[in-house]
């Protein structure tokens, strides 16, 4: 491993003789000199912007710090400030010179890319530089970064792949003994990050002198473990924002907060419109219209997918926006009194050019002979009786046996107050509009008209039902009972108010925590998260079966490669609880095992925060056979998932997904570097585990609910490469029912966001003085 620091490189040029002995020779050596570093400079400006390096841009050191080094770049010597005066993209274009020289010298891919840790190198931003600068004291002269890059010889001069590894600098234990050494840790991410008992705002250095006890554990390399959390940030409420507060039209008197809800949650606007999450993309069409009026609240069922969400009333929306609720109808109220109500129908509608010609209907029962009043502006031909006003239609409805409630067009879940405020009134409604409506009506509560072949045949059976009392009031005997279980079932969720409602499902959706869509409220996932590992084998036990398995490459079968392993809790406070065998204990905060193969030792930590696991690898070579391979060895996590041996892989969060079925072949892609990949999900209609590494790896599900990881290929290219650092972080989700596709394998909302924080760690660098 090479540590880089700071010095001052000087280059001598010397003529072909060696010696310059005459005035010709001189100026001779000083043209091929200066033509030399002619053109090193004009290729180091085309190789630089031919990487295309968006970010560069023209660094005057202020305090002057050296940054040397760093992980994300996994090559050598990132100068800054005031010991090289130069700018930021010489630097880089220097840097990227070294890095072609090395691969040219190191192997045979012209894959530029290769050359960095974890496949792919990320480009340094002036973001840590500027942050350096402002942020560390100047009296650092010199800091160093946690990591080394190392380029192992194997035989015959090839190369092993390129390694970063930490520093034993960066061990907690060092940091705590050494009065000089300080920490220097930097926020990548676009959020606020909890680390060691230290708040790092995005774009942020720290100097860390004092590391937290929970922190301290020997065997802690702190550049990779414990990884930081994410910190209570203004991100974490939802607010909700509507088109037309957006466009002005309503100032901050329409701010406000609901108390009444048990998530942070505040509106701007009125409750009405095209509404917006704050901090995301989504956009949610809200509106208690139908669609055959509006084709914008006709449902795409591939709109969730760009992040397009509706609100409406139908009951396939996110967050369904029904006419009736308990708080607006109590639709239990006493029914009219049928030797005193009019033995006919009253109809109440001002549109006559409805979507599904309700007007016809109303006339042709009007021809059978049944009375229908029809005391609005459509079809009038009565006045209100008794005296009373349109304004009082719950009133004017009570005095008819009957309601023609007629939606102006029959879609499904659409059902307005026309049905809600005629059972509200105590008549019986004669229903015309969606055609699922026994899905929502209490049983035995009305009339449907859909139920009639013809108006004819509807309105005799009216005639019928209005002449005979005990016909009639079979239609209020569900008054008299409680609500039927599948009707207070089905509506339990109207308890709550819709704007909440709204939040709850932001807040579900962005901490990837379950949501029952039916009920509409935020469940514990399905599979538990906690993780807890058996004290015997110091194997994951919960929320999976962790295992580590040797491939036979000629028998085609896995083997138990496990020898012995040694576990330490990094936590006082944890629970244990029976396993299937010896006891599995549960860390709040985390454990650490080590697991000795007969080839390879690995120390692995595992934590859960953030409602995610992260996994640490620290692999070490044990006794190697020079000139024999090893099997490769897997992962694997075992789940109750019921995936029909269905699995979903992508190059990295970035790539387009795969869906492939698990054949006996798919063992044998570790052999091909170009199906390599970084994401792999398994699902079913309950459950998501998807799995995310920061290295270029084999993933696949050979049998339900499991998934294998490849950890290393052959432990003979490996010991060449030495120690090598690996993370997993593995994503536990309940399944969105709402839209289960099992051709579809696109992560959620949560697990992009988790990778995106997987895949920009916190950078650590050192300061120990020298």
């Amino acid at each position: 491993m090479q540590e880089s620091s700071i010095t001052s490189r000087h280059t001598t040029c010397r003529s072909k003789g060696g010696n310059a002995t005459t005035t010709s020779n001189t100026l001779s050596s000083i043209f091929s000199c200066v033509l030399q570093l002619f053109l090193i400079v004009q290729a180091g400006v085309f190789i630089g912007y031919y990487f295309a390096l968006p970010t560069l841009q023209s660094i005057n050191g202020k305090k002057g710090h050296h940054v040397s080094n760093l992980r994300s770049t996994g090559l050598h010597n990132i100068q800054v400030g005031k010991f090289v005066p130069e700018s930021y993209a010489d630097v880089r274009m220097r840097q990227i010179q070294n890095a072609i020289r090395a691969k040219r010298a190191f192997a045979k891919e012209d894959n530029f890319d290769d050359l960095s840790a974890n496949g792919g190198i990320v480009r340094l931003s002036n973001m840590l530089v500027d942050a350096i600068e402002k942020d560390v004291p100047s009296d650092i002269d010199t800091l160093k970064s946690c990591f080394g890059y190392e380029v192992s010889y194997g035989n015959g001069g090839t190369a092993a792949p390129a390694t970063v590894s930490p520093s034993s600098k960066c061990r907690s234990t060092e940091i705590a003994r050494s009065k000089q050494t300080m920490l220097v840790v930097f926020n990548p991410y676009p959020r606020r990050r909890r680390w060691c008992g230290h708040t790092i705002d995005a774009g942020q250095v720290v100097t860390i002198d004092d590391i937290s006890s929970e922190c301290q554990e020997s065997w802690m390399n702190l550049a990779v473990y414990p990884p930081p959390s994410l910190a209570e940030d203004a991100d974490d409420g939802i607010e909700i924002i509507t088109s037309s507060f957006v466009h002005g039209q309503f100032d901050e008197l329409q701010v406000r907060a609901r108390s009444d809800c048990d998530v942070p949650c505040v509106w701007k606007g009125p409750a009405y419109g095209t509404l917006r999450v704050s901090g995301t993309k989504w956009l949610i069409t809200q509106s208690a219209e139908g669609p055959r009026y509006y084709d914008e609240l006709n449902i795409d069922p591939e709109a969730h997918l760009k992040d397009h969400y509706y609100s409406t009333t139908s009951f396939q929306s996110e967050i369904p926006l029904p006419y009736f609720s308990w708080g607006e109808y109590d639709i239990k109220s006493k029914p009219v009194r049928y030797d005193e109500a009019i033995k006919g129908a009253s109809f109440i509608a001002n549109n006559c050019g409805s979507m599904n010609d309700r007007e016809s209907l109303v006339k042709g029962i009007q021809e059978s002979g049944f009375r229908v009043d029809s005391l609005s502006g459509c079809l009038h031909n009565a006045e209100p009786p008794n005296g009373l006003g349109m304004e009082n239609k719950n009133e004017l409805m009570r005095q008819y046996l009957f309601h023609l409630a007629f939606e102006n067009q029959n879609e499904d879940d659409y059902i307005t107050e026309k049905l809600w405020g005629s059972l509200q009134a105590g008549t019986v409604p004669v229903y015309f509009g969606a055609p699922n409506i026994r899905e929502h009506a209490p049983a035995g509560s009305i009339v449907i008209a859909a139920d009639f072949g013809t108006p004819k045949a509807l309105g005799e059976y009216l005639s019928r039902v209005a002449s005979d009392k005990k016909l009639y009031e079979r239609y209020h005997i569900w008054r008299r009972k409680d609500y039927p279980s599948e009707f207070a079932q089905k509506y339990n969720f109207t308890f709550v108010h819709s704007e909440c409602r709204t939040c709850r499902w932001a807040f579900a959706r962005k901490k990837g925590l379950g949501f029952n869509h039916e009920q509409q409220t935020i469940t514990p996932p399905r599979l538990s998260r906690e993780v807890c590992t058996n004290e015997m084998t110091g194997l994951i036990h919960r929320p999976f079966k962790e295992s580590y398995l040797s491939y036979d490459m000629t028998q085609h079968t896995y083997a138990d490669a496990l020898q012995t392993h040694q576990s330490t809790m990094t936590d006082r406070e944890n629970e244990s609880a029976k396993g299937s065998r010896g006891h599995a204990t549960c860390s709040k905060r985390g454990v650490q095992s080590t697991f000795v193969f007969s080839s390879l030792e690995i120390e692995r930590s595992v934590v859960e925060h953030d409602n995610i696991i992260d996994i640490t690898f620290e692999v070490r070579p044990r006794h190697v056979h020079k000139r024999r391979s090893s099997p490769p060895l897997f992962l694997r996590f075992e789940s109750r998932i019921q995936s029909n041996r269905v699995y979903f892989t992508a190059f990295d969060h970035r790539s387009p997904v795969s869906r492939r079925t698990f054949n006996s072949g798919d063992t044998a892609h570790w052999q091909t570097a170009a199906d390599g990949m970084k994401y792999i999900q398994i699902k079913d209609r309950n459950s998501t585990v998807s799995v995310w590494a920061d290295w270029e790896t084999q993933m696949y599900s050979p049998f339900d609910g499991a998934i294998d990881v490849l950890l290393s290929a052959d432990t003979h290219v490996m010991h060449q490469a030495g120690v090598i650092y690996r993370r997993i972080r593995v994503i536990v989700e309940d399944s969105d029912q709402l839209h289960y596709d099992d051709n579809v394998g696109v992560p959620s909302y949560f697990a992009k966001n988790a990778a995106k924080d997987f895949y920009h760690p916190l950078e650590f660098l050192y300061s120990d003085g020298s």
